[in-house]
């Protein structure tokens, strides 16, 4: 305990030495990986509705059948594929960040394993962002639908086990001292309403039982809602993690 308590008051006063302003071009992947495809999320909405307001009226659509649209598709696809790929610079980034501060603070085995499993979680999270905007329509429903789940899957499991492992860092006795547990102390309340609306999406979505057969209007625009708001918290979680990697550099 001693130990941890002087690592804490070392972290705290240590001083920062001056970084050149290029130096912050390392957390570009984590803060463009979230915002480019959040940003193509809201994009392809404004683009669809644009060509079919009347849809939005009637059938409120998913982002699954926004790009549909010819003037979405293609754009959507490139945007997702560099944003896929900045996100895994960003993960990679991440996890050495992690691992560092859990070896600094001995963590036991339960916040090893959460770290392994949101790892491997978030591998095919990402690469089904790639997937479901690469095989767009009926024609190629089975293949969007396979990387859709492989995302909305990925990431809830991905970012419940993370936001478990840090609430149990910041609950170390000296943890607030850590700068870089302090950078990540939002993230377990970000992780629990993540979840919560996973779920409720995944209700929505799964079980037609909750609706009334009279209430197509109202199920097309929670789905939409719901699925919007889950999709970019997924992504601004991620995006959060730019204080860690700051704070590691500390």
């Amino acid at each position: 305990m001693a130990s941890l308590e002087k690592l804490a008051l070392k972290t705290e006063t240590a001083g920062e030495k001056p970084r050149p302003r290029w130096l912050r071009l390392r957390y570009l992947p984590t803060i463009a990986g979230a915002a480019l495809p959040s940003g193509a999320i809201l994009w392809a909405h404004g683009e669809n509705y644009a060509d079919n307001a009347s849809v939005y009226l009637t059938q409120p659509p998913t982002v699954s059948r926004a790009l549909t649209n010819p003037a979405v598709t293609d754009v959507f696809a490139i945007i997702m594929i560099i944003g896929a790929a900045l996100l895994y610079v960003a993960a990679w980034q991440i996890i050495r960040a992690m691992i560092r501060l859990l070896l600094d603070w001995q963590a036991d085995r339960t916040s090893w394993l959460l770290l392994v499993f949101s790892s491997m979680c978030e591998v095919p999270a990402i690469l089904g962002m790639v997937v479901l905007s690469q095989y767009t329509g009926d024609a190629w429903s089975a293949l969007h639908n396979f990387g859709s789940y492989m995302l909305f899957f990925g990431h809830s499991f991905a970012i419940s086990a993370s936001g478990w492992m840090i609430y149990r860092l910041t609950k170390q006795p000296a943890g607030s001292h850590d700068k870089r547990i302090t950078a990540l102390s939002g993230l377990p309340r970000h992780a629990v309403w993540t979840a919560v609306f996973s779920f409720l999406f995944g209700v929505a979505y799964f079980d037609n039982r909750v609706w009334p057969d009279a209430a197509p209007f109202a199920q097309h625009l929670v789905l939409a809602a719901i699925e919007m708001i889950v999709l970019i918290s997924f992504l601004s979680y991620l995006g959060r993690f730019w204080r860690l990697l700051e704070a590691s550099r500390s």
